[in-house]
């Protein structure tokens, strides 16, 4: 009887518990901070652990890596906020992120990127 308890027990231990597997990857997003608004178009230069890129908005998202380093390129169908998600093994740092170009909504390059931010939501 004392065996059968202790085996109830750790069904119930593992049925009530949520079991996390570390290597399952993990979807984080970037959003790209403009302080002009909506955008047209964004290249963006991540640095550090490789992942899996995907859209987030109507558009076009174009990938180039080398190395420990990915750039995202994004083009939105119709201006707006440029975002995108990004998987990383759980448990892992996401990579560290910054704006390289970006293009408003009529397609026109802006002058100078350093106000621009890349926000990490998770």
């Amino acid at each position: 009887m004392r065996h059968y308890r202790a085996a109830l027990l750790c069904v119930l231990a593992t049925v009530a518990c949520e079991v996390t597997d570390p290597t399952l990857p993990s979807s984080v997003e970037f959003h790209v901070v403009s302080p002009h608004g909506a955008e047209g178009a964004a290249l963006i230069e991540l640095v550090g652990e490789s992942g899996t890129v995907a859209p987030r908005d109507d558009g076009h998202l174009l990938t180039a890596r080398r190395g420990d380093t990915v750039w995202v390129f994004v083009a939105l169908q119709v201006p707006g906020e440029i975002r995108f998600a990004f998987e990383v093994a759980a448990r892992r740092q996401p990579p560290s992120a910054r704006v390289v170009e970006v293009a408003d909504g009529e397609n026109r390059m802006r002058p100078d990127v350093d106000a621009y931010q890349v926000r990490l939501v998770r």
